[in-house]
């Protein structure tokens, strides 16, 4: 999941792409950040390192909008391996997880999961992790899930971008286009 996820960012983000990594990735993350370093036994994409802005822009850049570096966490202390390629899928990508630094659950980082851990996340471009104007992780609904809490954001400006003018934008909602 984490490689295709990868290979989608480089076929289809271009410099300077906003772009918004949301779903249950079931990751558990502890209270590791992005910027963690792995042991050698873990492959790394070494494609995925250029990146428009280099990691202290990213971070300036997130300072300046009062966006923490490290994020906030109610999460147990335990890692597991679809937590260590999520943080280096957000290495690799330049992305930064949202979960504990953005709108009401800045400082919180609330469980996202059966109340007992966070494995659902938002993992995100600085540029678009700067739009967001709140983000809360609401009450457990047995409507919604069968253990996970909804997530709710909400975005400022984003402005969207033609890639490879195989999709055009309106207002109100992108169109593929016949190739």
């Amino acid at each position: 999941m984490f490689d295709a996820i990868e290979d989608l960012y480089l076929n289809y983000c271009p410099e300077g792409t906003e772009f918004l990594l949301v779903g249950d990735f079931n990751a558990r993350t502890g209270l590791l950040n992005e910027t963690f370093t792995l042991d050698q036994s873990h492959e790394v994409n070494s494609d995925l390192y250029e990146f428009e802005l280099d990691k202290r822009e990213r971070e300036a850049l997130l300072a300046k909008h009062d966006v923490p570096l490290v994020r906030s966490t109610n999460s147990e202390k335990s890692i597991n391996r679809y937590g260590e390629r999520f943080l280096l899928t957000c290495q690799n990508t330049g992305s930064y997880i949202a979960n504990g630094r953005c709108g009401s659950d800045k400082g919180t980082g609330m469980f996202t999961c059966a109340g007992t851990s966070v494995v659902d996340y938002v993992a995100c471009s600085p540029k678009a992790m700067v739009n967001i104007t709140d983000f809360n992780i609401c009450d457990y609904n047995p409507l919604f899930s069968d253990k996970h809490n909804p997530i709710s954001l909400n975005l400022g400006r984003v402005a969207f971008k033609n890639i490879d003018q195989k999709y055009s934008v309106n207002k109100k909602k992108i169109t593929k286009s016949s190739f």
